[in-house]
């Protein structure tokens, strides 16, 4: 964007036009393809991000806690209300298996138009309406991305090599015993009886978030050094 206005463009305006190409795309992706799409996803937080394009640092910091805070609370009452409702959702698995023959009997039988009008109902709907939890997540990383920017790690990284190291090793040291406790969990070492799935899905969500900065830092620290830069250079652009 900064890049953009440089050569004078109407910066929202050309954003804008990309997140809606990107929407049109997340939708036919969505409805006709799988409902794991994350493009619309992309596209909609794309759409806040703009109110931050012009935010100051400290202002980006402050939302970026906000919603740090918000995505944990969710997060965990998830789990609380998992285990408070133990009875209703013993019922909606037992439910979950009939729904899994009928799927692969839709899948496999029904005309395009069925298909279509079963994969909206038990698909897209859910997706749609979990979509702004999901954003919550995908704007918290967009604006970490963006305060990064401001700041000036990306272009000139030695004078931020000592902060981004230090979210090298942050990052690492916190994501090792989440990896370990799914692990632990997945092969029921460790078992939360009724919470284990929905404990294990939120280690994950909170690993990847990890995971996701401790690789970005990474590549920043091993792109300083010649053979990593040609190695990745067909790769620039």
């Amino acid at each position: 964007m900064a890049r953009e206005e440089e050569k004078g463009w109407n910066v929202n305006g050309l954003f804008t036009r990309r997140l809606l190409a990107l929407v049109l795309f997340g939708l036919l992706h969505l409805v006709l393809l799988w409902y794991g799409d994350i493009l619309l996803n992309y596209a909609l937080a794309g759409f806040f991000l703009l109110m931050f394009y012009k935010a100051r640092v400290r202002t980006l910091l402050i939302w970026i806690s906000i919603l740090a805070v918000l995505l944990v609370g969710v997060l965990l009452l998830n789990l609380l209300a998992v285990d408070l409702m133990e009875g209703s959702i013993r019922e909606a698995q037992v439910g979950g298996a009939g729904k899994i023959e009928e799927a692969i009997q839709v899948y496999q039988e029904a005309g395009f138009s069925e298909w279509l009008a079963y994969r909206w109902s038990n698909e897209v709907v859910p997706v749609l309406l979990n979509m702004p939890l999901s954003i919550l997540g995908v704007l918290f990383m967009f604006l970490l991305g963006l305060a990064a920017g401001k700041i000036g790690v990306f272009k000139h990284f030695s004078n931020h090599r000592r902060l981004v190291v230090t979210v090298w090793w942050i990052t690492l040291a916190g994501s090792v015993p989440l990896l370990l406790m799914i692990m632990l969990l997945h092969f029921g070492i460790v078992d939360y009886g009724m919470l284990t799935d929905y404990a294990i899905d939120t280690f994950v969500v909170l690993s990847g978030y990890l995971l996701s900065l401790f690789y970005i830092s990474s590549l920043l620290i091993l792109l300083q050094k010649e053979a990593w830069q040609r190695g990745l250079k067909p790769f620039s652009f």
